[in-house]
């Protein structure tokens, strides 16, 4: 595990700095938003939080890079050696109504090359983690995807949603694969936490996911956790993806084509 000291920091920072945010998460905290229409909202706490990883990290990795959701401008290259891929609160329109659906989500990358990922939401007790070729784990446990074969058994959590509002002339297909997918699934659940939705497909919880418009803090982290649970992840083509796919399919691989079929017919035809 050649970086194991920066593994072992990502847990150990992860939970530290989760473990405060939910400790202050029914103070005041200020809102803001990043876009005119209120679609995209900060708060103060994502913006500490944010500061506090990125101080933590550094004063142990002094020449480390980070790309981070508060930044302003990510004028960092995602191919760049130990760059730190971070957001400090994933769901957090959710935080912001007091839901318990957020994370804290760290991962680490080098070329381009995602190693491993931390994902900790700590009003879940549910914390992540995983390094290439060394398994995925959920609270110490080893984890893998669900064994279900059928769609039709499957529940599927859907970021479809996302920057809806930004697919101009889009939205009548994207509800066509919304619709598509209740209809051929079991059940289909919003969380509102990219990352979340994906560490469930992992875990075997649920048996996939679909999002679009995502950018890599939302899901670098919890992509590796997939992969090392055994499962699959693929933009809506069934190309492997990398840190700059924003459209893409997670599942437990078995019914993997089967939403692939279910893109070609709404998304293509």
């Amino acid at each position: 595990m050649l970086y194991k000291t920066r593994y072992d920091a990502a847990i150990t920072i992860a939970r530290a700095v989760g473990d405060q945010i939910a400790s202050r998460h029914f103070e005041p905290f200020v809102v803001d938003f990043k876009d005119s229409d209120a679609n995209d909202p900060v708060t103060s706490l994502d913006q500490f939080a944010q500061k506090e990883i990125i101080r933590l990290i550094s004063s142990q990795f002094k020449d480390d890079k980070f790309y981070a959701e508060e930044d302003d401008e990510n004028s960092i290259s995602l191919a760049s050696e130990n760059l730190w891929i971070i957001d400090p609160i994933d769901g957090t329109a959710n935080f912001m109504h007091g839901l318990p659906l957020w994370g804290v989500s760290i991962a680490f990358s080098t070329n381009g090359k995602i190693l491993f990922g931390i994902v900790y939401c700590p009003e879940l007790s549910l914390f992540y983690k995983a390094y290439t070729g060394y398994g995925a784990f959920l609270n110490q446990k080893k984890m893998t995807v669900s064994s279900i074969p059928v769609l039709k058994k499957s529940v599927i959590t859907s970021g479809l949603t996302h920057g809806l509002h930004l697919e101009t002339g889009e939205e009548n297909r994207i509800f066509s694969l919304f619709t598509s997918l209740l209809k051929s699934a079991q059940r289909v659940r919003i969380l509102g936490s990219s990352v979340l939705q994906i560490c469930e497909v992992a875990s075997g919880h649920t048996e996939g996911f679909c999002g679009i418009q995502l950018k890599p803090w939302d899901f670098a982290a919890s992509a590796v956790i997939l992969k090392e649970a055994g499962g699959k992840i693929t933009d809506f083509y069934g190309r492997e993806i990398d840190l700059h796919t924003q459209d893409f399919i997670c599942s437990n691989g078995i019914i993997h084509d089967k939403i692939l079929d279910l893109c070609k017919d709404t998304l293509f035809n």
